[in-house]
This record gives structure tokens, C-alpha cells and sequence, in this order.
């Protein structure tokens, strides 16, 4: 009995799977070896949260106005003009605009009759079009040039007139305009006329509401006449880089991308969002600094997961609009190509029918195939103010639009407190036979007792197994965490959902079914395991799970359920800098059946705090793969792959000539001589299994925990009549150990 599938000669690699019969009985060792098996990408340099951007960014979020930024100003384009904002500091109590519109032309003492402006982009040149006249806007790093080209037949002088607001104020009692506070300054450089090479200054003045831009006849020439000063920002103290906060990250298998979002505060009252796109190693992608929100409304908290399907992610976030919802804080969210990195409209997803601010989202995604289904669900708080709080979520569509009937109420009774809800990166998509996400929750019991409930919804948004206790301990457990599902047993997926316990401190972890029952006691991650019991967060890879944990430093670690507990597969490896506020993602929760993580977060010793990711390969050092090269003759073979859960190994024979090809399946023991110069390299008292397969053998890995450890065998024969016993050659064995 091999369990194994019957031989069928095929002309390609014949995949068989490795048989648990075969290696539960062997040894697995009580402690696996510490081992740095965080990538080079630990080492990456931040993210463009520090200044050194390569480009400006451009967004048109569907609002009307068009919007570019850079790390010393950002602006914004629409039909009553331009809008722009120095950047003074992230701890300037507000944002300081400058609004300019085009007030009027006049030429040979006559107005021109300009039109409402259309707004156009060309590369980083923006363009208010007024007909007769438009003002150009070309966009670097460091200044806008603003350039005003009136196109008339009429002779005389050329009187523009551009009208402005701003609470900064003109400094009369210095050369030239500039637009001050205490805080920095906005140069409004010299006015130069434009002639082919030849330029001419021109006067400038304030009237106290507008600039006036003076144009002699004299000097004009026969064409348009071009008229171009220049916009720069200026800060008295040292310009330091957008202080950054609320980092994550999701992935996307398909481009082997990884797209980081993270809160940059432009001001006090303004926040906004970035993301950049990172190749799955963590290294850098020319352009892929990515604008999610830089208008001056206030974004905040964002949260990022994919859809396989359609290769785009997805970004919830906090809004509060002064004008618009009673000034309430609203969820909303914006979908981003993977590949293209083009960003989409926001859409709004929070229920502003339901009173209240609301806040602290949190979004999963979905690792399926299939269109037709919801692919996101987004999860947040709504606070009800001194009547408590609520948790609701909502199943939108590839487009971030709402998928589903309603808003679901997760979780909402009188005066009760719920809050800090998270919902699991993917729903298990086609590898489960129910798609389903798990949201893990806080619920206050009382004021130091704080217990962890949660439910499981539907990819349309109805609920499967609604609010159900997860940890009701005397303890004070907050901050939850909930992984993807373990997929390895597809009819039965779990999830690992841990806490904080505060006063006793520790990692909580449990390990729960569908039902949210726990599938065996709750284990304190930091007594049994020794890890850290501050800034727990969770992820799977399908098989196992990855801890981060902080106390003294931030590190990462791989465990796994064995035995009704957890078992350490690889000790914490630790991120690099002063980290805080991490953030874990697999590869898995795309479709990825390789373990793999990337990790985001925040380096506070950095001035300011800025941004950094690494990847983590999440498997037991364990994992090896050898060659002996022992057995007979000419025959030599080949081995790719890594033997880790969930991986492939493909060994292929050469040297065989016309034989027939095959391999011997087995464990590793001594080299034992079968005739002169001929030695079998695996161990004849356990199973060994002939396996013919010309094209080449793969060995599917399982997704097992309890395999880790084990040590298995592959060695090449032909079969040949100037083989041993004339009938065999024996080619190298390949040893491999699970990790």
C-alpha cells in the first residue's frame, strides 16, 4: 500500500503528493534552530513617506477638481481656479492656502470675455483653459511655474488681473510679493514676458485682493503674449518629511506586488493618504508612489486588501468633510490597479442613515477566481456618543461599490461598547466550500474587563455565524487580531484570532472553526512560547501562522497547532529601527501557496517617523534539501524547489540515455553497497516506493504542521541491462527535511 496514484507515462513532470502514512513515524525534533530567515528586504530603505519623492503625484479622486502634490506643496485644479497649499510642517495647527482665480483680462483697455475654465493635464503641466487665455501650470518638485497665455489680435497694453485669498499676508515692507506667516512663506516670483528667447520683466503689484500683471504695448511682440512667474514654498524652520502613521499592506500574486498604505499628516487639521507599490522581494518600483487622498479633507486609519480576481486592492479609510454629514466621520474606500497602479473615485461605504461618527475600518479581501461575488468586506466602529458604540461592515464589489442589500449589523446593543473590530485579510476564496471572513471584535464587559467576540459574514454580506464569545476570560484582553483561514484541510478551515492581555500581560491566541468555537484551550503565546505580549498581530500562510509581538523590540515568529497547542516553528526574528504600529500580510491571502509575508511599520527612531517594510519567509529552518552522491555509473540527476509546507520539489534524471526512467521514494539511511561500486541511499526497513515517471518527479509538499521536521529520500534509477544485477543503475539520492 503506497497511497500513492497509479503510473501513467506521461511526457511531463508527474506530480505525486507526499503521504503523511510515510513520516508521522518519524522523529521530529523538540526545538526548532534559530535562524534569520527575514529576507534582505529587512534592510529596505522607508517608504516615500521621507521627501525624496521621484515625481509629482496627480489624482482626479472623482470630485471635479484635479490634484497634484509634492512634498513641499501640494494643489488643486477646478473651475474657480487654483488652489495652493504650502507645506509649513506636519505640526502647522492648519493648512494656509493660497486660492488664485483669474479675475480678468483686459487689453487695449477692453475685457476679454472669458470663458468658465476647463481643466486639462498634460504629463505634470496642468491647464486652466478661459478660452482667450489660459493658465498653465507646470509642476515640479520644488515650485509651480504658473504661465498666462492671451491670445488676441487686439494691440495695446495687457492688463491681467488674478485675484486672492489667503490668510497669509502680503509683506509689504520686502521686494517683490510674497505671502507670509510664521510658520514659512509663499514667493510669488517676478513676472517675466515671454517672446521666443527674449524675456522682458514686466511690473507686478497688490491691490490687497489680487495681483496685477502689467503688460506695455511697447513691449509686447506679434504673437501671444506670455506672461510667466513662479510659485515656490519656503518654510523658516527646517523642512522635515510628512510625519507618517497607520501603515499596512496587502498583496497581489499575480504582479508579485505589494502595495503599503500609511496616514501622512499635512497639517493638524489635514491628513492624508499615501501608498507606494513594492516588488514581493520589498525592492522598489520606478513610479510607484501612489496618491490615494491629497485633497485637504481629513483621511485617516487606512487599511489595504486584494482581489485576486481582478488584480486590484482595495484602501478603506476614515473621512471627515466639515461641510458635508453634520462634519461626522464616514468610511470610505478606493480601489487601485495592482499592475497600472490607477486609482478609482472614492466610494462612500459607511450608512450615513445611521447617526453618529464612524471610525478605526478595517478591510478583507478574497484569494477566489470567480467574478460575480463580493470580493471586499469592510468592517469599522460607529460611536453612538454616550449611548456606546456598534460594529457594521459591508460587502462591496471588484469596483469598491456596495455588493449586498444593506449595511450589516455586526454587533449593537443599548449602552453596550463594541469596538476595534478586524477582519481577516481573505475569506479563503475558492479553497474553502463556504467563502466566509472573520471579524474579531472588543466588547467591554466591564471597565477592566474586556472580552473578544466575533461573527463571520458572506461574501454578500450576510452573516454566517453571528456574534459569538471568543475569549471571555476575568482578563482585560484588547487590541484583537484574526488570520486568514487555514486552508489546509479545505472542509474545515480555522482561523487564529489573539488578543493583549493587559495587567497579566500576554499574547492570547485562539484557534477557532467556523462556528468561532475554540478548537482547543486559548494559549498564552507568551508564557508557553515566550513571546512578546505588546502589538500582537496575526497572519496564515495556509498552514501555519505568523505572530508578530512586541515588548523589547518587535520581532516575528511561525507557529503552529500540534497536539491541542502551539508549537514554535521559528523564533521571533526581529525588525530593524525603533518599530511600532506593525502590520503583517501573506502571500496566501491572494492565492500564494508559498509562505511568505510581508511586514510594515513604523520606525520611530526616524525624525519624523516614517515608514519601512520587510518580508519574512515564515517557515522552520529546518527546511533542507541535499545531495549524496553515491549510487553508480554516469547517472546524475537534478533538484528544484524548496521543501517547506505547501512548496513542490521537482527532481529529474540525467545521463539515462534511452532508459527507463524512475525514482525510489523513501527516508535516508546509510549507503548500502548492492554490488561493486553501486549503493542504494535510502533506508530498506522503512517504505521505499519505485516511482516511474520519465518526464521528471514533483513531490507535493502538504500543508501539515506535524510533517516539519521530517527527513525524506529521492533517489534516481534506470533501468538498463548494464546496470547492477543487470538490470538497475543507480543515480545521487536527494535528501530533504520539512521546515
Amino acid at each position: 500500500m503506497t497511497q500513492f496514484a497509479s503510473y501513467q507515462p506521461v511526457s511531463v513532470v508527474s506530480r505525486w503528493p507526499l503521504v503523511a502514512w510515510l513520516l508521522l513515524p518519524l522523529a521530529l525534533p523538540a526545538q526548532a534552530a534559530t535562524s534569520d530567515v527575514i529576507a534582505p528586504g529587512l534592510a529596505a530603505p522607508p517608504l516615500a513617506s521621507t521627501p525624496q519623492w521621484s515625481h509629482v503625484l496627480h489624482d482626479a479622486p472623482g470630485d471635479g477638481r484635479h490634484y497634484a502634490a509634492t512634498s513641499r506643496y501640494k494643489a488643486s485644479f477646478g473651475a474657480d481656479g487654483c488652489d495652493y497649499v504650502p507645506f509649513f510642517g506636519s505640526h502647522a495647527e492648519r493648512n494656509f492656502p493660497l486660492h488664485m482665480q483669474l479675475r480678468r483680462v483686459v487689453v487695449a483697455g477692453a475685457p476679454l470675455a472669458l470663458a468658465a475654465p476647463q481643466v486639462r493635464r498634460h504629463g505634470d503641466r496642468i491647464t486652466l483653459d478661459h478660452g482667450p487665455v489660459q493658465v498653465h501650470y507646470d509642476l515640479t518638485l520644488e515650485h509651480a511655474e504658473q504661465t498666462f497665455v492671451v491670445d488676441t489680435d487686439l494691440r495695446g497694453d495687457v492688463v491681467l488681473e488674478l485675484a486672492v485669498a489667503s490668510e497669509l499676508r502680503e509683506d509689504a515692507h520686502t521686494p517683490g510679493l510674497q505671502f507670509t506667516h510664521e510658520l514659512g512663506r509663499v514667493d510669488y516670483g517676478s513676472a517675466w514676458l515671454v517672446d521666443g528667447e527674449r524675456r522682458v520683466a514686466i511690473d507686478s503689484r497688490w491691490t490687497g485682493d489680487a495681483i496685477v500683471l502689467h503688460v506695455p504695448a511697447a513691449v509686447r511682440g506679434a504673437g501671444p503674449v506670455v506672461v510667466d512667474p513662479i510659485l515656490a514654498t519656503y518654510a523658516y524652520s527646517s523642512l522635515s518629511p510628512l510625519a507618517a502613521m497607520q501603515p499596512d499592506l496587502a498583496y497581489d500574486l499575480a504582479t508579485d506586488r505589494w502595495l503599503v498604505v500609511w496616514e501622512v499628516a499635512w497639517s493638524a487639521s489635514d491628513h492624508d493618504v499615501l501608498a507606494e507599490a513594492r516588488n514581493g522581494d520589498g525592492s522598489a518600483i520606478s513610479l510607484g508612489l501612489v496618491s490615494i487622498d491629497q485633497t485637504s479633507l481629513w483621511h485617516a486609519v487606512p487599511r489595504v486588501a486584494n482581489a485576486r480576481v481582478v488584480q486590484r486592492f482595495l484602501v478603506a479609510m476614515e473621512r471627515v468633510d466639515p461641510n458635508a454629514f453634520q462634519g461626522r466621520s464616514m468610511v470610505y474606500a478606493r480601489a487601485v490597479d495592482a499592475g497600472s497602479l490607477t486609482t478609482y473615485p472614492f466610494r462612500q461605504v459607511s450608512n450615513d442613515a445611521f447617526g453618529g461618527d464612524n471610525y478605526a475600518p478595517d478591510v478583507g479581501g478574497s484569494p477566489s477566481l470567480l467574478f460575480g461575488n463580493g470580493v471586499f468586506c469592510v468592517a469599522w466602529t460607529r460611536h453612538r456618543g454616550v449611548g456606546g458604540s456598534d460594529v457594521f461592515a459591508r460587502t462591496l464589489d471588484i469596483h469598491g461599490a456596495q455588493y449586498g442589500s444593506q449595511t450589516t449589523i455586526v454587533a449593537s446593543a443599548p449602552n453596550a461598547v463594541y469596538r476595534d473590530v478586524q477582519v481577516s485579510q481573505s475569506n479563503g476564496g475558492d479553497a474553502v466550500p463556504t467563502p466566509q471572513w472573520l471579524l474579531a471584535y472588543s466588547f467591554r464587559y466591564a471597565p477592566n474587563d474586556w472580552d473578544v467576540y466575533g461573527c463571520t459574514v458572506a461574501h454578500d454580506g450576510a452573516i454566517l455565524q453571528a456574534h459569538t464569545a471568543i475569549d471571555t476570560s476575568y482578563e482585560n484582553d484588547v487590541n484583537p487580531s484574526v488570520s486568514s483561514p487555514l486552508t489546509s484541510i479545505p472542509a474545515s478551515p480555522s482561523w487564529l484570532v489573539t488578543c493583549e492581555r493587559q495587567g497579566n500581560f500576554g499574547a492570547i491566541a485562539h484557534l477557532v472553526g467556523p462556528g468561532l468555537g475554540n478548537l482547543m484551550p486559548p494559549v498564552d503565546l507568551t508564557a508557553s512560547l515566550g513571546l512578546q505580549p505588546l502589538w500582537v498581530r496575526c497572519e496564515s500562510d495556509g498552514s501555519r501562522f505568523a505572530v508578530i509581538s512586541g515588548g523589547v523590540g518587535i520581532g516575528i515568529a511561525t507557529i503552529a497547532p500540534l497536539g491541542g497547542t502551539f508549537v514554535l516553528h521559528e523564533p521571533p526574528q526581529y525588525l530593524s529601527g525603533v518599530p511600532s504600529f506593525p502590520r503583517l500580510a501573506s502571500r496566501h491571502a491572494s492565492g500564494g501557496t508559498a509562505a511568505g509575508y510581508g511586514v510594515v511599520h513604523l520606525d520611530v527612531q526616524a525624525t519624523p517617523t516614517n515608514v519601512r517594510i520587510s518580508t519574512y519567509d515564515g517557515h522552520s529552518p529546518l527546511a533542507s534539501l541535499q545531495q549524496r552522491t553515491n549510487g553508480c555509473g554516469t547517472l546524475t540527476s537534478t533538484a528544484t524547489g524548496q521543501p517547506v509546507l505547501g512548496g513542490e520539489l521537482t527532481f529529474a534524471v540525467a545521463g539515462g540515455g534511452a532508459s527507463i526512467e524512475g525514482f525510489l521514494f523513501g527516508v535516508p539511511g546509510p549507503d548500502l553497497s548492492l554490488c561493486p561500486g553501486c549503493t542504494l541511499g535510502l533506508d530498506p526497513s522503512a517504505p521505499v516506493t519505485p516511482l516511474f515517471a520519465p518526464g521528471g518527479l514533483g513531490v507535493a509538499i502538504p500543508s501539515d504542521a506535524s510533517l516539519v521536521g521530517a527527513s525524506c529520500a529521492v533517489q534516481t534509477f534506470v533501468l538498463q541491462a548494464t546496470g547492477c544485477f543487470g538490470l538497475l543503475q543507480l543515480g545521487p539520492t536527494w535528501d530533504f527535511t520539512i521546515g
